[in-house]
């Protein structure tokens, strides 16, 4: 039984690491880099990680069955970054186009000049 629980707990922690790590890049790319961002995934890297602490036959992993949750960017920081800029940003029109990241406002674009045309 020992066996089978080291290799679901390998794996979700793989792939909980995997998605964890995704998620960061998309903050640092959208937040600090302020560039388009692909959607993070909520969920799912955090709780992986935290099954992957309860079921670890190592004695006392399972008590930081928590830290994932604070970790993971498509956790409670995702949420609390979700929440805050729809706070600050209440009661604004939303100019973004389709596609756009929520983060991300573009700048409204200049026309191009007109010119006459070539008379023969």
């Amino acid at each position: 039984m020992t066996i089978v629980l080291w290799i679901a707990s390998g794996l979700l922690g793989l792939l909980g690491a995997l998605i964890t790590l995704l998620n960061g890049g998309v903050f640092v790319q959208g937040a600090i880099l302020r560039q388009d961002t692909p959607s993070w995934v909520p969920l799912l890297g955090g709780l992986a990680l935290t099954v992957a602490l309860l079921l670890c036959p190592l004695p006392g992993t399972g008590r930081w069955w928590w830290l994932p949750l604070l970790l993971d960017y498509g956790c409670v920081p995702g949420f609390a970054h979700t929440a805050w800029y729809y706070w600050r940003h209440r009661g604004e029109e939303d100019d973004r186009e389709p596609g756009d990241s929520a983060g991300v406002r573009r700048e409204p674009e200049q026309e191009e000049p007109r010119c006459a045309p070539d008379s023969p």
